[in-house]
């Protein structure tokens, strides 16, 4: 074997290396580019459906990702909501982030609550959207709910609480469903 042909060889070698980290990069990079673009919410509702439940005032949140104050954003499992009537809201959300106060004997971290003493009220947002802004008077840990609304029924909701850090949820707006009990 001559001094060309290991080179040719070696080179060979470096080639098919250097075209499969190529192909290692591509599939990542579209796998990640199609992660993100599935993050964002989808809704089962038409712009004119979302229009009519936010009008109506009776629709639900459905949360799906949560991001703490200060965290990273997390993908969230199971049926979390907020379900918005004329009469009541009811609570059911998850909740990761810094408590200034716990309740003691309590095991669940959540925001759970029905409030049926609140404001409501709407203002318009950016990009075609609504700011809902919800003050329960009968949760006193509850300050204020920020739900921002999208016309493809995406929505953004902010809690502040007194007792804990603010926490953001990202998720869709959707027909309320019957909710079995009260959450107190």
């Amino acid at each position: 074997m001559n001094f060309n042909s290991k080179q040719n060889l070696e080179f060979g070698a470096y080639k098919s290396l250097y075209m499969k980290s190529i192909f290692f990069y591509a599939v990542a990079f579209s796998a990640i580019v199609t992660a993100c673009g599935s993050a964002q919410p989808a809704t089962s509702l038409s712009e004119g459906q979302v229009a009519q439940v936010l009008q109506d005032q009776s629709y639900q949140f459905n949360a799906q990702f949560m991001t703490p104050m200060g965290g990273k954003q997390r993908t969230i499992t199971g049926s979390y909501y907020l379900l918005v009537s004329k009469d009541q809201v009811v609570a059911d959300l998850p909740y990761i982030g810094k408590a200034y106060t716990t309740n003691i004997g309590s095991t669940d971290g959540g925001i759970k609550f029905t409030s049926k003493e609140f404001t409501y009220s709407t203002e318009p947002a950016k990009n075609d959207g609504k700011d809902i802004h919800i003050k329960p008077k009968d949760v006193p840990d509850i300050q204020e709910l920020i739900l921002t609304v999208y016309t493809n029924g995406s929505a953004y909701l902010h809690v502040t609480s007194i007792s804990r850090q603010s926490i953001t949820y990202i998720g869709d707006i959707a027909k309320p469903r019957e909710v079995k009990s009260a959450i107190q």
